[in-house]
């Protein structure tokens, strides 16, 4: 059965919802004896996504705290959690398997960057700053803008999950992104076939990897 098969398409409740409410629910659900579905409705009528906490300094935190009447402490405790587990980089905590993830989950949340921007260097050197494989966080990374696309073409159909076993059987066969630079399209065919993919997938694969490969190559240029 491949990764991408209907067979393997078992999607949980946090992948489906981890952009709208259960973030809050979770949040509001370790403050205490609270009625959790009124601040939760209440937050969506602000339309407060929480990773626009990420920005929120402890003078916005508290002034929210005080409006909502929840406890400081313990809404404090909930949201640092939360903003990790609903962070676009929290297949970080699952690829790396690392302790320190979860800090360099928390420190480039704060990045103002998009994703496809950032480089190699200072992906290496915010992993460095937490005792964390620089060059293990480059191939997830790389690996996972590959992949990341066909969650869009499967429409809801493939979850992070899959995306992240993906990562971490191709961490087993030691094939770093950047060996991908020598592959041709007989190699990331044969590539397809290990990873067991569709016909439609492996072209896709092909696009996304050279897509890949060009971006890291412009952004190097534009560095130098």
């Amino acid at each position: 059965v491949g990764f991408f098969s209907p067979a393997f398409v078992i999607m949980n409740d946090d992948e489906r919802l981890a952009s709208g409410a259960r973030a809050w629910y979770e949040v509001f659900g370790e403050c205490g004896n609270i009625d959790v579905n009124e601040k939760v409705k209440q937050i969506d009528e602000w339309a407060l996504d929480i990773m626009d906490m990420v920005h929120a300094d402890e003078t916005d935190r508290d002034d929210l705290c005080k409006i909502l009447n929840v406890d400081g402490s313990k809404f404090n405790s909930a949201l640092q959690k939360a903003l990790i587990k609903y962070s676009q980089w929290s297949f970080l905590r699952e690829v790396l398997e690392e302790k320190q993830s979860d800090d360099l989950v928390a420190t480039l949340n704060t990045v103002e960057k998009p994703l496809s921007l950032l480089t190699k260097a200072e992906f290496e050197e915010k992993a460095k700053a937490h005792n964390v494989n620089g060059i293990e966080v480059c191939n997830a990374i790389a690996w996972y803008k590959v992949f990341e696309p066909f969650k869009l073409e499967a429409k809801g159909q493939i979850s992070t999950q899959q995306i992240c076993e993906i990562i971490k059987q191709l961490k087993r066969f030691d094939l770093p992104f950047v060996a991908m630079e020598e592959a041709d399209d007989d190699d990331v065919d044969q590539l397809a076939k290990e990873l067991k993919l569709q016909q439609s997938q492996a072209e896709m694969l092909k696009k996304n990897v050279k897509a890949q490969l060009d971006m890291a190559g412009l952004l190097t240029a534009l560095k130098q």
